[in-house]
């Protein structure tokens, strides 16, 4: 990727500047030498720039939400390990403990099963309580029984910033506006995205275009707060 090769002619460049100097060299030639190392240094760290300015004009060309635009914004300072990144923010389903209106919840939804609005509030209630893995389930039974509801692909674009996955993220707010273009949580989440990721000509454009309610979607996402 672009991101990896801007890395590695940065790696390139810093080994080059740090290099020792041979021993027994002239003070003439050890002017020239490091003359010569530091020319090369510095053909590689323009390389390097290179690579991670093209890096994000590819990315809000194509509107690519990934870590590794992070690492090119930073010019190389951002080491990106998708390993690590991935799963630091997530917790595994169930692992916060359910509360007495959960329990309520389920209990009712044992009793009939095809009541979608109690599934919808079972989501946003683990969605609060930061339990994403149970939160998707939730909202996936939600969609299953409304296909297409612009809602539902809304909160499921809002999980998935939550579990840093921008891309799914940005396929989900995009297919909730297909459905309903007034979608106003999907607009907020895409901004959001777009003043993040410092897409400043898209976000620009989509601002405009901004919810005039959209107090009403404080507290669910930080990033979505910043353009509230």
């Amino acid at each position: 990727s672009l991101y990896e090769l801007g890395q590695s002619y940065r790696e390139f460049s810093e080994f080059l500047s740090q290099a020792p100097i041979p021993q027994g060299l002239t003070p003439d030639v050890v002017t020239a030498y490091k003359q010569a190392i530091q020319a090369q240094a510095d053909e590689y760290k323009n390389k390097s720039s290179q690579y991670f300015k093209s890096c994000l004009s590819n990315a809000e060309k194509f509107e690519v939400f990934t870590l590794f635009v992070k690492g090119c914004r930073s010019n190389g300072d951002y080491l990106v390990d998708e390993a690590v990144d991935e799963v630091k923010n997530r917790k595994p389903a169930g692992v916060v403990k359910a509360s007495t209106e959960v329990q309520g919840i389920r209990q009712a939804l044992l009793d009939k099963s095809d009541q979608p609005d109690l599934i919808k509030k079972l989501g946003q209630i683990y969605l609060k309580n930061q339990d994403y893995g149970m939160a998707k389930l939730a909202f996936n039974r939600y969609l299953e029984m409304k296909p297409q509801n612009a809602e539902a692909l809304s909160w499921l674009g809002v999980i998935e910033m939550y579990n840093l996955d921008f891309e799914k993220a940005k396929i989900y707010f995009k297919s909730s506006l297909s459905v309903d273009p007034k979608s106003g949580l999907s607009q907020l989440g895409l901004a959001s995205m777009y003043k993040k990721f410092g897409f400043q000509q898209l976000f620009s454009q989509f601002s405009a275009k901004l919810p005039a309610n959209r107090k009403q979607f404080s507290q669910i996402h930080p990033w979505i707060e910043e353009v509230l």
